[in-house]
């Protein structure tokens, strides 16, 4: 891959841990920017049942078109823009509690394969079982999601690293049964 499609979508709301934001990254020869960005869309769609109703998403309506090797900004194009507001009515579980996709590659780099995560945050206590892991309904919900994100026929999802310049096709994926908890890379 030469060039990748960049999509942000920022979180906002009472039930985001000081915002935050999620970056999809999608192969430019797999569609246009339009498909990347309403695949992405129906993806965030397909979690809004399974996140708090004080969090919002927002898609950028402004996508970027990225140099695999420098990650430089090559060209942007403008998409429809896209966004919804969680529907689990239920109290939110601490904001660093957060569901977690786990993305898988065939791409081989410096000796292991190349993965990404996805964060899904204002995770709603009506998800949490008792044994204090997510519901079963919770993980299969993000699985179905990300499944059909990942096989989407009008475009490819992919994984980035900067730090090499190099991305892969995602392959697999799968939901952690456990809460996550993202944190800053300077803690």
């Amino acid at each position: 891959m030469a060039t990748l499609y960049r999509l942000g979508t920022d979180w906002s709301g009472g039930g985001v841990f000081g915002g935050g934001r999620s970056t999809l990254y999608f192969d430019t020869d797999g569609g246009s920017a339009q498909q990347a960005a309403t695949a992405a869309a129906t993806f965030w769609g397909a979690v809004d049942a399974f996140v708090c109703n004080t969090a919002r998403w927002d898609l950028d309506p402004e996508v970027q078109m990225i140099d695999e090797a420098t990650g430089s900004i090559v060209s942007t194009d403008f998409v429809t823009p896209a966004g919804a507001t969680g529907t689990d009515a239920s109290a939110q579980l601490p904001p660093t509690v957060q569901g977690l996709i786990q993305w898988r590659t065939g791409t081989v780099v410096s000796g292991r394969v190349l993965r990404g995560r996805t964060f899904i945050p204002a995770a709603p206590e009506g998800q949490n079982d008792a044994s204090g892991i997510p519901s079963a309904a919770y993980t299969a919900a993000l699985d179905t999601a990300a499944t059909a994100l990942m096989n989407d026929a009008n475009c490819q999802l992919a994984i980035y690293s900067k730090t090499h310049g190099v991305s892969g096709l995602v392959t697999d994926v799968t939901v952690w049964n456990k809460w996550a908890s993202l944190r800053s890379r300077r803690d």
